[in-house]
């Protein structure tokens, strides 16, 4: 049998809590576009359908239909600001 070459682990919600990230993104979105922001339990319960589910299920419902022009000026997801490691996780 082969050694592995990569492991591939989804982090987001498993071992680092994101959510004030995920806030403050979608917060950031609905700010520059004028729309009312959300808070972070009310980001959480759109979780769970992938990114690209959060930012219409933000919106008010009257306008997620335009949520495609919207979407392209998510910010950069790639940077990790305030994440940190959630407490029952393993740190080595």
């Amino acid at each position: 049998m082969q050694p592995y070459k990569a492991v591939l682990f989804d982090l987001d919600g498993t071992l680092l809590n994101t959510l004030d990230d995920l806030t403050d993104s979608v917060n950031t979105i609905l700010q520059q576009h004028g729309f009312p922001l959300r808070d972070a339990p009310e980001i959480r319960s759109f979780l769970g359908n992938g990114a690209d589910a959060v930012l219409p299920a933000s919106l008010p419902e009257d306008i997620r239909h335009i949520t495609s022009s919207i979407w392209k000026t998510k910010p950069d997801h790639t940077k990790v600001f305030g994440s940190f490691w959630i407490p029952s996780a393993r740190q080595e």
